[in-house]
């Protein structure tokens, strides 16, 4: 029997994901209350890098942020791992994105078999779904957390609520020049939260659309 109470203004789909955000939020509490000691910390990628293969300025941020969670974290005794996502995009045609947070992170002092990387991504959807697949496969993982842009927080909440997790999320506010996520535009565009989230299938279909639009930009 449901714990969610079905309000006036809630249709069935609405309803649904009701449902499944309190599922989630009892099988994270769940998660967390085993004898699990490690978390992971999944950073979403950011193109464009430099053409040397480094991450650029609104990368780096969402990296400079994952090292300071990891201190956090380990300050609590958990044992971090990283997730890097991401294939080649624009602006460097022989590094991928998730190489780039490696190579980053190592050269920040971490130990490179800390970070797991996952190349063949090509969207925020991408790296939601990844990050999901590898807290299922290994029960150690006690935590999960996320860092992205702050205009991403509402599809990935969203998301990963559907697939059953409800992460700790690190948003960034990238100020020096115009971010690449707008909250505006991951809520109400035609890839949005809005409508994709009344709709599995759809999210899919846009998911697709998104990895075919990168794969054609970074082989033009």
């Amino acid at each position: 029997m449901t714990e969610v109470v079905k309000q006036d203004w809630m249709d069935d789909d609405i309803y649904e994901l009701a449902n499944g955000e309190e599922k989630a939020r009892k099988s994270t509490k769940a998660r967390g209350e085993g004898s699990g000691k490690k978390a992971l910390v999944a950073i979403k990628a950011q193109h464009p890098l430099t053409p040397e293969g480094n991450p650029g300025a609104e990368y780096e941020a969402r990296l400079e942020r994952a090292l300071r969670v990891k201190n956090e974290l380990e300050a609590e005794g958990l044992q971090v791992v990283f997730m890097t996502t991401g294939g080649i995009h624009q602006g460097c045609d022989t590094t991928t994105l998730a190489e780039a947070g490696k190579n980053w992170l190592v050269s920040h002092g971490v130990p490179a078999e800390s970070v797991v990387t996952r190349p063949v991504v090509y969207s925020g959807n991408d790296e939601d779904l990844q990050a999901a697949e590898l807290m299922r496969s290994d029960e150690n993982f006690k935590e999960l957390h996320v860092v992205m842009s702050v205009g991403q927080c509402f599809r990935t909440i969203l998301l990963y609520d559907l697939l059953g997790w409800q992460p700790t999320l690190h948003p960034i506010t990238f100020l020096e020049e115009k971010p690449h996520h707008s909250a505006v535009c991951e809520m109400w565009g035609p890839w949005g939260a809005h409508d994709a989230f009344r709709n599995v299938n759809q999210i899919g279909e846009e998911t697709n659309k998104i990895r075919c639009r990168h794969i054609e930009e970074a082989n033009r």
